[in-house]
C-alpha cells in the first residue's frame, strides 16, 4: 500500500508541476528506509482535566489556520502531503516543523 501510495502522491506531483522527473532521477546517496516511529511531543500545552463535576461532557474546541499556511506546509516547505490537507494531527506536526501554532479557541 505505501508504493502504491506513493506512486499515486508522485504522479500527482508530476501532473501538478510541484514535482519534475529530473526530481525523481536525482539519487539522494542513501537507502531508502522507512523510518522508526518516534512519539511526537504534543503541540499543546498541557490544558489539565476536564471538569470533574462532568467527566462524561466533551470539550469543543475550533482551530484555525489559514489557508494559505496549508498551501505553504504542502507546495513550499514540502512538510505535508497533499492527500494530509485535511487530517489535522499531520496539519499540526507539519506546524510544528516550521515552529508555528494555530489558533485554537474553546467552544464548549
Amino acid at each position: 500500500m505505501f508504493w502504491s501510495a506513493a506512486r499515486q502522491w508522485a504522479e500527482h506531483a508530476v501532473a501538478a508541476g510541484l514535482l519534475t522527473i529530473n526530481d525523481l532521477k536525482i539519487d539522494p546517496g542513501a537507502a531508502c528506509t522507512l523510518v522508526g516511529h518516534n512519539k511526537q511531543p504534543s503541540l499543546l500545552p498541557d490544558m489539565g482535566h476536564a471538569d470533574p463535576a462532568r467527566p462524561d461532557s466533551s470539550t469543543r474546541f475550533v482551530v484555525e489556520i489559514p489557508r494559505s499556511i496549508i498551501e505553504a506546509l504542502i507546495f513550499l516547505h514540502r512538510y505535508l502531503p497533499f492527500d494530509q490537507r485535511h487530517d489535522l494531527h499531520e496539519i499540526l506536526i507539519a506546524l510544528g516543523r516550521l515552529g508555528r501554532k494555530p489558533t485554537i479557541t474553546r467552544i464548549g
